[in-house]
């Protein structure tokens, strides 16, 4: 049973045999070798590693992750912006996503509530233009920037990047990062003195205690990034099944795989999230981009 299971992992966490030669799948390639140590010792039960840095007046979170599904189906899927609104709408602070302009240069509408806003016109606008690298047959790399965010935050960066594994796998790496001025420090702190006191990340810090969780503003950007990490996954967890069962097969997954990890991200019961999101994407009109 041992020898079976190193052979499982060995081959979990093989290079494929042929990678694409541009200098940026190269740098993945080197980072998922450097990584492979950390992803195959994960403690949150499945090859991810979440990671965060603060500075004075930026956050920045990531995601290294494997993941089961096959590298042309994550890559022809987030090649699409509206995907991404499908997938952004999956956490339970996105309310409304919209695309404006034509396939050249898409950018998206996304609108953030606290948690127990009632609907999206209570919301904050996230203007994200959206990005994608020259298509590349083994690399996919997706960025969405924002210049301003609400509570005076201001420079996000949304990227996922992307490279094949063997046995049809794919080494996924997702940032999410954004600058703060002074009144959003101040919110925030407000924030996690009151009813965010409790809340930790997910990477470990040393104290006079030991080992603890992350807290504070490194334990908020390590949670969004997990957040939306999650909804990449459950949005292509239900890529193949029949259309009018995508939707709630999205939503089901996206709060189940969060209910993984309790500390970190439970928010509401189940009920309310489904009730809540089936209205969001209700709500939300089709949406087709002009030009190509």
């Amino acid at each position: 049973m041992l020898a079976g299971l190193v052979c499982l992992c060995a081959g979990l966490f093989a290079a494929p045999a042929v990678w694409a030669r541009s200098a940026q799948a190269q740098e993945m390639r080197a980072v998922y070798e450097a990584m492979s140590a950390r992803l195959a010792a994960s403690t949150l039960g499945e090859p991810v590693v979440i990671d965060s840095v603060e500075s004075p007046q930026q956050l920045s979170g990531s995601v290294h992750a494997i993941s089961k599904h096959p590298f042309p189906v994550v890559a022809a899927a987030f090649a699409k912006p509206q995907v991404w609104c499908e997938m952004m709408l999956l956490p339970f602070n996105a309310r409304a996503c919209q695309l404006e302009g034509d396939a050249t240069a898409p950018v998206l509408h996304l609108t953030i509530t606290r948690k127990n806003a009632e609907d999206a016109s209570q919301g904050h606008a996230l203007r994200l233009d959206w990005n994608k690298s020259a298509p590349e047959p083994e690399y996919l790399q997706v960025q969405l920037t924002a210049d301003s965010g609400p509570f005076g935050t201001a420079g996000y960066v949304i990227e996922l990047r992307a490279v094949p594994l063997a046995q049809g796998r794919t080494f996924m790496h997702f940032t999410f990062a954004f600058r703060f001025g002074t009144a959003a420090r101040m919110a925030t702190q407000a924030y996690l003195a009151t009813v965010g006191r409790d809340k930790v990340g997910f990477s470990t810090v040393n104290t006079s205690r030991g080992q603890s969780l992350v807290g504070g503003m490194r334990g908020i950007v390590e949670r969004n990034a997990m957040r939306h990490f999650l909804a990449i996954e459950a949005w292509l967890n239900a890529a193949r099944m029949p259309i009018a069962q995508q939707l709630d097969a999205r939503l089901e997954n996206w709060f189940d795989a969060t209910e993984r990890y309790p500390r970190q991200l439970h928010e509401m019961d189940k009920p309310t999230y489904l009730a809540a999101k089936r209205r969001d994407f209700r709500n939300s009109a089709p949406q087709q981009l002009t030009g190509g």
